[in-house]
């Protein structure tokens, strides 16, 4: 047998690998789109064989195994309806279900046999093949269980034997967001501007990388960029709104597009290439052309590989970096889900992991200065105080001998009282500012926060009793991310 049968193998499906260069790396074949891979070369024995044998399995199908399900449901409305590239990647795992020729493969599994406990050790011994690529072995078992699930939903199951399996990747992403460390040593590493930019724009973004590479500047509006993502199919529109950080780097991304267009006419006019055109990408490599995804994720990866210190954060992470970012901004977790696209159950629990230490430690320690001066309050009347910047900026609160000084203060004294704005209210981190003393009503403390929110400097007021609202009712004046920051790590010093 020679190559020239290959064409008569009807429905072959051929993939070609490219290197990011365009170079063609290999090309695999399979019996058919989303069939099993043909080993050897075209038109050998070994390749007619296993094209045959594929196509003898699937006539010999009954219609009631574990394979037959599968294929169904990639025939099915559900699994057409998603993005091109998770069927791509799904395809290759329907694959394996569907395998009936080894030891631990279960696509000649009986439909009756799914609905029995007993199979779950089948399906376990199938997942425990690539125990040792444990994302591999996680993610066939996600595959699986949506077949199940559609067998039940299509009434041909009753149950779902892969729901409570459990997983073999226990990888936690906690606090993997970029940090400015994380991208000075990936930049530093980078061998052209270009790819400099990349995880610099997924932070202040969030786009994924499938996203990112085909963002263009007709997406980028003013105020906002407006685009159709691919993990929707591009049914859905992300709009991400644009932080003063993202505009100032969209500005250098297009300075350097620009030098590299002139230096790139320059060549041409020597004769030593084309004449390139400006690219239509905000994204784009040192030819002046747009990325390939391949190639773009290539060049990320040795760029990451060649840091100093190695920059071990996924690009993914960069969402949970932009998330936090948007939280900072002073974005509500409804507001962030639509931007990211994500539920707002996600985004509680996301918010959760990727919030930054700082945050954390500023709001232990807010709670703690709270508490501890609502306790003191309790014990003893107030009475007036004077304390300089200097040393409200050393503690960073009110100590029990200032308490002791409002005690001891004359009713006169205490008409008009100076007061660190502090022991008035809570810093409560990105969410602003909240009353948590009798002695002054909202309405003076708002004003007093529009005309400086810098909680650590004296006041003058006339103390009153005003009723402290409920939590759930409780009013808060926001303040600049920047100010409340340095507060926070005032606060937090005071604490250690």
């Amino acid at each position: 047998m020679d190559a020239d049968m290959t064409p008569q193998l009807k429905g072959i499906n051929t993939y070609v690998r490219r290197d990011p260069d365009g170079k063609v790396v290999a090309t695999y074949f399979y019996a058919w789109k989303g069939g099993p891979r043909l080993p050897g070369k075209p038109g050998s024995r070994e390749f007619v064989a296993a094209y045959e044998e594929a196509h003898r399995q699937a006539k010999a199908r009954t219609g009631d195994d574990l394979a037959s399900l599968a294929l169904k449901y990639q025939a099915s409305p559900e699994f057409t309806g998603l993005a091109e590239g998770t069927r791509k990647e799904w395809r290759r795992f329907i694959s394996l279900i569907c395998a009936d020729g080894s030891e631990f493969d279960i696509g000649g599994l009986p439909i009756a046999a799914l609905d029995d406990p007993r199979v779950k050790g089948d399906l376990l011994a199938w997942r425990d093949q690539w125990q040792h690529t444990k994302r591999k072995a996680d993610f066939a078992m996600q595959v699986l269980s949506r077949v199940l699930s559609f067998g039940r939903q299509r009434g041909l199951l009753a149950t779902n034997a892969a729901v409570g399996l459990g997983h073999l990747y226990n990888g936690n992403r906690a606090d993997q967001i970029w940090t400015p460390e994380d991208i000075a040593a990936y930049v530093d590493a980078s061998t052209s501007p270009e790819i400099s930019f990349v995880p610099q724009l997924a932070c202040l973004t969030g786009l994924r990388l499938h996203d990112l590479h085909t963002l263009t500047w007709d997406e980028v509006g003013p105020v906002a960029i407006e685009k159709p993502t691919r993990k929707s199919n591009y049914t859905k529109v992300a709009v991400i709104p644009l932080l003063d950080e993202t505009k100032e780097l969209l500005a250098r991304i297009k300075t350097q597009q620009l030098a590299r267009n002139e230096e790139l006419l320059r060549a041409a006019a020597s004769g030593s290439g084309p004449e390139p055109a400006l690219p239509a990408t905000v994204l784009s490599h040192t030819l002046g052309r747009s990325w390939k995804y391949s190639g773009l994720s290539t060049r990320v990866s040795d760029t990451q590989k060649a840091s100093s210190p190695r920059v071990t954060k996924h690009l993914h992470d960069a969402r949970g970096t932009f998330a936090t970012r948007l939280r900072r901004a002073g974005l509500t977790a409804p507001e962030i889900a639509d931007v990211l696209g994500w539920d707002e159950e996600r985004v509680e629990k996301l918010l959760a992991i990727y919030v930054d230490r700082q945050t954390i430690v500023m709001g232990i320690a807010e709670r703690i200065q709270r508490l501890e001066a609502e306790a003191r309050v309790a014990q003893k009347p107030p009475g007036p105080v004077s304390m300089t910047r200097a040393s409200v900026d050393a503690v960073g609160s009110t100590k029990p001998s200032t308490v002791r000084k409002l005690a001891t203060a004359s009713n006169e004294e205490r008409n008009r009282m100076k007061y660190p704005l502090i022991g008035l209210c809570a810093l409560m981190g990105d969410k602003g500012v909240e009353r948590r003393s009798p002695w002054v009503s909202d309405d003076w403390l708002g004003a007093e926060i529009a005309r400086d929110p810098w909680l650590f400097r004296e006041v003058e007021f006339e103390a009153g009793y005003f009723d402290l609202p409920s939590d759930a009712d409780a009013l808060r004046w926001p303040i600049p991310a920047s100010t409340a920051e340095e507060m926070g790590r005032r606060l937090t010093a005071s604490y250690r």
